[in-house]
């Protein structure tokens, strides 16, 4: 609650008062992606799915939940024939976003960043695509033998 309070000096003085109260609601949320931690190992040509979770405290419309998703060195991710972003769902107080390769490219390593607005509110998390392998060619070895006279 803000008082303001005037006094004119006039004979006799003349004083008047007024009071703002202000009432402010953060959105309480936390962000966090899955699988956590660097995903090493992935195999490329293989498929990979990152989810995007955020979980309210307050109920928020649907509508104010903004989740972003960023690709290393910071550029905005957008749908393609190989990668995609599902719309984002939301379940009670949970909204979720998910990131899907049909399949991965070596070029795919690197920090992928979830972010969230609420309400003019930003939270963000993050993981690290590290380490894809290429599988192993198939080679097959037919042995033949001959005769020589």
């Amino acid at each position: 609650v803000y008082q303001c309070e005037v006094v004119v000096n006039t004979s006799p003085p003349v004083m008047a008062t007024g009071s703002v109260t202000l009432d402010v609601t953060v959105p309480d949320f936390m962000v966090f992606v899955s699988p956590s931690g660097p995903i090493q190992g992935a195999m490329v040509g293989s498929p990979q799915v990152i989810n995007c979770t955020v979980s309210t405290v307050n109920g928020v419309e649907s509508s104010s939940v903004m989740i972003n998703w960023m690709r290393p060195g910071g550029g905005s991710i957008s749908n393609d024939s190989r990668v995609t972003i599902s719309p984002t769902t939301s379940g009670g107080n949970t909204y979720i976003s998910s990131l899907q390769f049909m399949y991965l490219l070596k070029g795919d390593e690197g920090t992928y960043m979830c972010n969230v607005m609420i309400l003019d509110t930003i939270g963000s998390a993050s993981v690290e695509l590290e380490s894809l392998t290429v599988p192993a060619p198939n080679v097959s070895v037919t042995a033949t033998s001959s005769l020589i006279v």
